[in-house]
């Protein structure tokens, strides 16, 4: 993999972080939930891959979601009091962890009109900083009514603790955002504040996309890199789709993610 570069996998579950870190990734994102788009996930599964992360050679770190449900990201008081209490719970498990095992956490809200909410954003960065906690802006700001605008408002207000970005460009998938990607660089490296922060393409990666995203100008890629996985003669999955509920569910595939890494390699 080409030095400094990001690779990350979004995971839910430990089998996927398990498959990331064997796939050569450097990075995890952790949720629950991905199909829907992914939330915060519980403490026993951010400290249950957090030491598996912290126990591979080298040490993966780990970003944790923070997103209370799914849907939009136009929060009520209530919503952001509870993610602001995600993340200083977050920040004391991260404490009883090896460090640097939980590197940071995922954040991002938006006004109702589609603008960033620089104050729900901001009162989840001052917890996070209160934590010890790196901070990521995760794809909120992609479903903005001007996504390069939002993000780049987002840096300026927090005033240089934003670490990195995770971005689409606005685009259902990152090769198709190329222009929104180019455009926001070229925003944060005309301020002060956006100079320093890494910006990581997401959604819709592959091994084939990834080298035209890292070509325009990304520093990383993101993505679950996942299969399908279908236990055929599983009886409880069987009876359970009859009633609703899924019979498969996805999960990392670490041949995928190493398809991705050595992309990244000749990159």
């Amino acid at each position: 993999m080409s030095s400094g570069a990001v690779l990350e996998a979004c995971v839910d579950c430990p089998a996927s972080a398990r498959a990331a870190i064997a796939g050569r990734v450097n990075s995890i994102e952790l949720c629950a939930g991905l199909a829907t788009g992914g939330v915060t996930p519980s403490l026993g599964l951010i400290r249950a891959v957090a030491c598996m992360a912290a126990a591979a050679t080298p040490p993966v770190p780990i970003t944790v979601l923070v997103r209370l449900r799914d849907g939009d990201f136009v929060y009520s008081p209530d919503d952001i009091a509870v993610m602001v209490d995600d993340i200083a719970a977050i920040g004391s498990l991260a404490a009883d962890l090896p460090p640097g095992a939980i590197a940071g956490v995922a954040i991002g809200a938006l006004a109702p009109d589609g603008t960033a909410d620089l104050v729900a954003t901001a009162a989840m960065a001052r917890a996070a900083q209160e934590a010890g906690l790196a901070i990521t802006l995760h794809r909120a700001f992609d479903a903005a009514i001007d996504p390069v605008a939002a993000y780049l408002a987002v840096v300026d207000h927090l005033a240089g603790a934003v670490s990195r970005v995770l971005t689409s460009g606005g685009a259902a998938t990152a090769a198709a955002g190329t222009d929104a990607l180019h455009q926001l660089l070229a925003g944060l490296a005309s301020t002060t504040h956006g100079q320093a922060v890494t910006v990581v393409a997401a959604a819709g990666l592959s091994p084939t996309s990834a080298s035209g995203v890292l070509a325009a100008g990304a520093h990383g890629v993101h993505g679950s890199f996942s299969t399908i996985v279908v236990r055929a003669d599983d009886e409880a999955a069987v009876a359970g789709e009859a009633i609703g509920f899924g019979r498969g569910h996805r999960e990392t595939d670490a041949e995928v993610v190493a398809a991705v890494a050595d992309v990244m390699a000749l990159s």
